[in-house]
């Protein structure tokens, strides 16, 4: 009876600290699972908070490019006027003015060749 008292208690001494390295185990794992739950509520507000830096910029992006290509198309038609304007005034001061629009239609030709460098043909006067 005795060898089976002593038997049943170191039985449960050795039952006992696997069941107390067990629960050390699961509270490990617990903390674990909570420090990547922190993360991963860290990693998704970051995620968030790019995605919608990268789309502000986007949107910052293709308003520049629209104010862009609008600045191309006011600087092209303000060039127009100034070459038309100085047809006009050549044309009025010369006699024949013939010369004159030679040289303005020259000069539309270079401004458009600096404003749209693929021109490559010229019809002279």
């Amino acid at each position: 009876m005795e060898k089976r008292q002593a038997l049943l208690d170191a039985t449960l001494q050795t039952t006992r600290a696997e069941r107390d390295d067990l629960l050390k185990e699961v509270a490990a794992a617990k903390q674990s699972v909570a420090l990547l739950k922190q993360d991963k509520d860290y990693l998704t507000r970051q995620t968030t908070e790019l995605t919608d830096r990268g789309r502000r910029g986007d949107e910052r992006l293709q308003q520049a490019l629209t104010q862009l290509e609008g600045a191309k198309v006011a600087r092209e038609e303000a060039y127009e006027k100034l070459a038309d304007a100085r047809y006009a005034e050549g044309a009025r001061r010369s006699r024949g003015g013939r010369q004159d629009r030679g040289i303005a239609r020259r000069v539309c030709f270079m401004l458009r060749l600096i404003l749209r460098p693929n021109i490559v043909s010229y019809n002279g006067p």
